[in-house]
């Protein structure tokens, strides 16, 4: 089995809530902020052990059968979860996958079809964790909520409202029983057309009759338009059909912290949450200092091609448990310990690929912030895992109990205990898979 990539990194959001059916605008208090100092990090960095932040490591293969083979997994967060127990996997036959903690089959799944009790497509699940119950998200319109054992429980439609469906819906959120989140890429020249309002919707909260809650913008420093020099417009190759114009909107990555959702934006330096009762808030205050990611800096990465000499920092993904948060981050110019490799190409020509992107930690308590060096000095990211003698780890999901949850192919998981200095018991685990199995999954509970 292998893993297939899925898309480019892309979200879009956020930024204000007044109060709960009113629109929202785009200030936030910020004197209770926690303050991330990534700039003071530049140029140090250290391997940190898995022994720092948890204390134990759980490697547990799923059960594999001729009927029980897990279809290609997307490299996304959205299709890995684990909850009340149980593992969930949705592969890309859109197929639902349970196991419980042991690896053991439990059940699956697909409901995909055009039957009212059927979801069209799946952009991602979620499991409620008083349940297990399945929620199944449909390209930012619908979500379509089974039980474990696959019946249908019910659907709940985005708002039929006209600024919002004219708004690019990308992903959601059930945050609780009756409060459901849904982010926006809302492109100008649509929004301007509606009610001629020219802010920039970015999520949008709702009940589960489809009553609006909140309408989200983006801060004024995500929606100001970029410097005419970049005239806010650049040229992208799409496929047969040549060239066209795409405008760089507002954009931001989200993520869930308990039952609350946060929002990351890329031209900003904050993170702000909206709660389970509808309120909105800025949690983190990030210090870039002059090393910010700005609307023009994209717009003319996109036109002239990736520099990673350029002295910005661009922030990609964030994960959050109750001690730390986890970043992933682009330093490019500013990365202290690139990682760079040799490539040759079919005519025998070699050229240098440079890696510079890194994982850093958040400590919460301490306020400290840390940049990750590679534990094995080559291309692998993340924690060095000296409880188990496993593989480096990052999670792919934390779950409501504070579990970080990661997977890896069968595949990889054998070359690993063959190749590398891995712990007997790592060793042993692998001797009875076959490279065809189902993933193994690492289970690590954090400390308190």
């Amino acid at each position: 089995m292998k893993l297939n990539f899925k898309g480019i990194i892309k979200c879009a959001f956020f930024a204000a809530i007044l109060g709960a059916i009113l629109s929202c605008t785009a200030k936030t208090e910020e004197k209770n902020a926690t303050y991330i100092d990534i700039e003071g990090a530049l140029g140090k960095g250290r391997v940190i052990p898995l022994s720092e932040i948890a204390e134990e490591v759980t490697v547990i293969p799923l059960e594999t059968a001729d009927t029980l083979l897990v279809g290609d997994i997307s490299w996304g967060n959205n299709f890995f979860s684990y909850e009340n127990g149980h593992f969930y996997i949705m592969d890309m036959s859109e197929t639902v996958w349970i196991f419980d903690k042991e690896g053991k089959f439990f059940n699956k799944f697909n409901r995909k079809g055009r039957g009212p009790e059927e979801f069209p497509r799946a952009d991602g699940i979620e499991v409620e964790p008083e349940t297990g119950n399945v929620i199944v998200f449909f390209n930012g319109i619908d979500f379509y909520e089974y039980r474990m054992d696959g019946s249908f429980i019910r659907k709940i439609d985005t708002p039929n409202d006209e600024s919002v469906r004219a708004a690019i819906l990308n992903y959601g959120f059930k945050v609780n029983k009756n409060l459901y989140f849904v982010s926006a890429e809302a492109l100008p020249e649509r929004e301007m057309s509606v009610k001629g309002d020219k802010r920039s919707l970015c999520a949008v909260t709702f009940d589960s009759l489809s009553n609006i809650r909140a309408k989200i913008y983006f801060p004024e420093a995500e929606s100001a338009p970029a410097s005419s020099a970049s005239q806010n417009l650049f040229q992208v190759h799409s496929g047969q059909s040549g060239f066209s114009s795409v405008v760089i909107t507002p954009n931001a990555h989200f993520f869930r912290y308990r039952n609350n959702i946060r929002i990351k934006y890329m031209f900003d330096n904050i993170i702000t949450t909206v709660n389970e009762k509808g309120e909105h808030d800025t949690v983190y205050n990030i210090n870039f200092g002059k090393y910010a990611t700005t609307r023009d800096f994209v717009n003319n990465e996109n036109q002239t091609g990736v520099d990673l000499d350029s002295k910005v920092i661009t922030v990609y993904d964030v994960m959050e448990s109750d001690n730390n948060l986890y970043f992933l981050l682009e330093p490019r110019g500013l990365a202290h310990n690139p990682y760079e490799n040799t490539e040759t190409a079919r005519d025998g020509t070699q050229s240098i690929r440079k890696t510079t992107s890194c994982y850093a930690l958040f400590n919460k308590k301490s306020g400290e912030f840390h940049l990750m060096e590679r534990p094995e000095g080559g291309n692998k990211m993340g924690f060095l895992d000296d409880i188990s003698g496993g593989p480096v780890f990052w999670p792919k999901y934390i779950s409501s109990e504070e579990y970080l949850v990661s997977f890896c192919t069968a595949l990889d998981f054998i070359e690993y205990a063959e190749n590398k200095d891995a712990s007997e018991k790592i060793k042993k685990i692998a001797s009875k898979l076959d490279e065809n199995d189902n993933p193994v999954v690492v289970l690590v509970k954090l400390k308190y």
